[in-house]
């Protein structure tokens, strides 16, 4: 990658941090506390100034539960975050399988073949009225958090 793509990337990490940092209603001051930064050092991070470390990065996303890596960064990639619940219903679904994937797939891999396969059956397929106010309600449940 070329200086110009690091920078974009750092600024979006920069813009995306002060983002999710409002949304919160927390100030510099307080997401750098809770990073173990200054304030000064959060505002160099979203000017796009201060390089991080993945040390930074990861304690940035257990800030921000339901912000994925490739939001952060405003990536081409699409990931999502899965809720310690939902993960560990997953992980219950893959024993289910476990004969049918390959020995040397990581558990990230058979995750995400699962999540793939769930939401091609799930999009392929018209919704009930009744599931459509069931994903209406959760949704809701979920803006107000």
């Amino acid at each position: 990658m070329n200086d110009t793509g690091k920078r974009g990337k750092e600024n979006s990490l920069g813009k995306n941090l002060k983002i999710y940092r409002k949304q919160l209603g927390y100030s510099q001051a307080k997401i750098g506390k809770m990073l173990g930064k200054t304030q000064t050092a959060i505002s160099e991070i979203e000017l796009g100034k201060n390089l991080k470390n993945v040390k930074d990065i990861n304690a940035m996303l257990d800030i921000f539960k339901n912000v994925t890596y490739d939001e952060l960064f405003n990536t081409d990639r699409t990931s999502v975050y899965i809720s310690e619940s939902n993960d560990e219903k997953l992980n219950k679904h893959i024993e289910d399988f476990e004969d049918l994937f390959a020995f040397s797939m990581t558990d990230y891999q058979k995750k995400a073949i699962l999540i793939n396969l769930i939401l091609k059956i799930y999009l392929d397929n018209e919704l009930s009225l009744e599931l459509k106010e069931t994903i209406k309600n959760e949704i809701k449940k979920l803006s107000v958090i």
